[in-house]
């Protein structure tokens, strides 16, 4: 059976081409499809949660990452950026915390993650996809000789036809139809995804109830709208800047009428005064969205040979800045599971935890968004609601911890099936792991370029002997003071085994890291 590639992804924004660098990554043949001719300039997501940049920077990509983030920090926080945020102290620079319903009281320094850097990227969505597709054209240091993903742009997916051994897809494009042949075809082709309503997904969730407005404009009286940053006022909520120009606009009176109009400058106008409370006037503007709190989940994320993942697989309201940092790490979690199967060294069960593990990361993040919502109407009920809640993040230590762990994604934790009867003490088992320091002064992702799992301060078990460096990539034991002593490292970051101390030279090996091994990278994936 011939096939013009091997995974077809639906959609090159920043999840689809995350799935492409991935894939890539791991030696499959990719294509990209993406129905816009260009990179989108509208005003869209504005940072990357810490997970997100920690994959990116496991792939070697934290130099682009950092370069972009105090490139737009300059714009922020002006001349004092370039002393901030030079040399090393760029790497150790983080946003001074975050908010919750635009209570900005969550403090970085309150942290339930073991005590580790975890640092969010802020750096625009289009930037983040230029990163992206230049890594796609680049050479990988591992493999020079990798046959590069295709990108084509102008192409939209029109139908595809499913067979016991691959996808055939159709495409429309300004040249004309085309069709591809492909093994898998995932979508990720945002929330209103083709490929997911043409594989019949059901898509379930609640109706929008309320109208938002992201701008970037000039205006004529820009001082009525200080002081920056979030507010309510008795129509809504409001949020002027961080980068200059930026107006953020909710009200909770029910969706807009027409969705899909043109936004015009009277639109803008008009909400803008009406939230506000203000006279403002608005001269132009260079970007504008609408949005809603439609707020949906995929009944799951894999039908056969037709994978969803990002948008396509969940809607919900843009509050909290989750919806990016959730796209991307279902791509990372689904490349390398992905990739095995179509190497043939996994199968249907590898592939459907996918599903498993990343659908109850959506629920969380959609049933927060919605919280959101409730604690940013209007009204003394929604008042009194807010000045509990931000006594609580003043005040208690653990609920601020708790807070943003939740909206960063760092309170991920993947069951393991073979953990045994003390897995809550074992540190970060089945959680995303931090750039850990090792005994020989390297750093853990400075080792994770090549998308191989990781086995930390540990030796393979016997069974796993023979070519297995070629699979796993063997390192020396984690510098003193870090999370754990010793750990076995998924592709995607997730840590599958740890211990709390590192085992000695010539013990037997621990037989949950043997299981782990087996569980996840099978022998004759590991050996082969």
């Amino acid at each position: 059976m011939t096939f013009d590639t091997d995974v077809l992804v639906a959609g090159g924004g920043p999840t689809g081409l995350m799935l492409a660098n991935e894939l890539r990554t791991a030696g499959i043949r990719c294509t990209v499809i993406e129905r816009g001719s260009a990179i989108d300039p509208t005003l869209k997501a504005g940072a990357i949660g810490p997970l997100g940049a920690e994959a990116l920077r496991r792939r070697g990509l934290g130099d682009a990452l950092d370069e972009a983030h105090i490139a737009i920090m300059k714009k922020i926080i002006g001349p004092d950026a370039v002393r901030l945020l030079s040399g090393q102290d760029a790497k150790k620079f983080r946003v001074p915390g975050g908010h919750f319903a635009g209570i900005w009281k969550i403090r970085p320094d309150a942290r339930a993650d073991g005590g580790a850097e975890r640092r969010m990227a802020v750096i625009p969505q289009q930037v983040l996809e230029q990163i992206l597709e230049q890594h796609l054209a680049e050479p990988l240091p591992h493999a020079p000789d990798d046959p590069l993903p295709r990108i084509l742009r102008g192409a939209a997916l029109t139908g595809f036809a499913e067979d016991a051994d691959g996808i055939t897809v159709d495409t429309a494009a300004n040249s004309g139809p085309g069709r591809i042949r492909a093994r898998f075809l995932v979508g990720c082709d945002g929330g209103r995804s083709t490929v997911r309503k043409l594989a019949g997904f059901a898509f379930p969730g609640t109706e929008p109830t309320m109208t938002g407005h992201q701008i970037v404009a000039e205006y004529a009286n820009p001082e009525v709208l200080e002081p920056r940053g979030w507010r309510r006022t008795p129509t809504g909520m409001m949020c002027f800047g961080p980068t200059p120009g930026r107006l953020f606009l909710a009200r909770f009176d029910g969706p807009p009428a027409d969705r899909d109009a043109p936004i015009t400058l009277d639109e803008l106008q008009a909400a803008a005064r009406d939230i506000t409370c203000t006279d403002i006037t608005i001269t132009g503007f260079s970007s504008a969205t609408r949005f809603t709190d439609n707020t949906r989940l995929a009944d799951g994320y894999r039908r056969g040979r037709v994978l969803l993942a990002g948008d396509a697989a969940h809607v919900h309201s843009p509050f909290g800045g989750q919806g990016l940092n959730l796209g991307l790490m279902d791509a990372v979690n689904l490349g390398w599971k992905l990739a095995a199967v179509v190497r043939g060294e996994a199968g249907d069960a590898l592939l459907d935890s996918y599903t498993a593990e990343r659908h109850p990361v959506a629920e969380r993040v959609l049933a927060n968004t919605r919280a959101q919502i409730a604690l940013m109407r209007p009204g003394p009920h929604v008042d009194a609601l807010r000045e509990v809640i931000g006594e609580l993040l003043d005040t208690v230590d653990p609920a601020n911890a708790f807070f943003g762990a939740m909206l960063g994604g760092l309170d991920t934790v993947h069951p393991m099936p073979y953990a045994g009867p003390d897995e809550e003490a074992l540190p970060l088992l089945g959680r995303p792991v931090p750039d850990l320091e090792l005994a020989d002064g390297s750093t853990l992702y400075a080792h994770s370029a090549d998308g191989r799992p990781v086995l930390l301060g540990a030796a393979l078990p016997p069974e796993f002997a023979g070519s297995a460096a070629d699979r796993v990539h063997v390192l020396g034991a984690a510098a003193p003071g870090q999370p754990v002593a010793a750990a076995l490292i998924r592709p995607d970051g997730i840590v599958a085994w740890s211990a709390a101390t590192a085992p000695q030279p010539g013990a037997p090996a621990d037989p949950l890291l043997a299981e782990a091994l087996a569980h996840w990278f099978a022998p004759a994936a590991v050996t082969a």
